[in-house]
């Protein structure tokens, strides 16, 4: 077992590859992962968990919202006077967190 100790586990070049086909095919990482799984004959064979998966598409994840996903946001509120959104980065410069409300979330909570 000393193979799944976090020294150990990588994605290898192949794996990273795979991994970067299925989520630019819009696959989700938990099918990904159970696919690349099966294929190495099971995920003692696979050399990496779920998490290490997450953690090497997260960089990637974030740079695709740093370049467009904000511009969404973006247009919303030029055409909403009332829509707001605030956007966290990193160290950098990538997206961490982003918080957004309309004009109906507005005016649920104020009732709520």
């Amino acid at each position: 077992m000393v193979h799944m100790l976090p020294s150990h586990r990588n994605i290898n070049e192949v794996q990273a590859h795979d991994i970067d086909l299925a989520e630019d095919a819009g696959l989700m990482s938990k099918s990904t992962f159970d696919f690349m799984s099966l294929q190495a004959g099971g995920r003692e064979n696979l050399g990496y968990t779920r998490q290490d998966q997450k953690t090497y598409l997260r960089p990637k994840r974030q740079k695709a919202m740093k370049e467009g996903e904000t511009v969404h946001f973006e247009k919303n509120s030029i055409e909403d006077s009332s829509f707001l959104f605030v956007v966290q980065l990193d160290v950098y410069d990538m997206i961490t967190n982003i918080f957004w409300a309309d004009s109906k979330m507005i005016t649920d909570y104020e009732i709520f």
